[in-house]
């Protein structure tokens, strides 16, 4: 009986060991992907803000002909 309980202790303390690796782990996962999502998130935003950029300056541009096609034909 002395056997099986110190198998018993060996074994629930080697279960505990266990779940706090994994749950060590777990946490630094969850860490990593928040990063990885707030790094996403400001790329993705960068290139609106590009996109905004270029499409502000095809409109410019676009305008510009307009006028210059509407003056040509005056």
């Amino acid at each position: 009986m002395v056997i099986c309980g110190i198998l018993f202790r060996l074994s629930d303390m080697f279960l505990h060991v266990v779940f706090s690796i994994i749950m060590e782990e777990y946490g630094k996962i969850l860490s990593r992907l928040v990063e990885e999502k707030k790094q996403i998130r400001q790329t993705h935003e960068q290139e609106r803000l590009t996109l905004l950029k270029e499409r502000d300056t095809a409109r410019d541009h676009l305008a510009t002909i307009e006028i210059a096609f509407s003056d040509l034909h005056k």
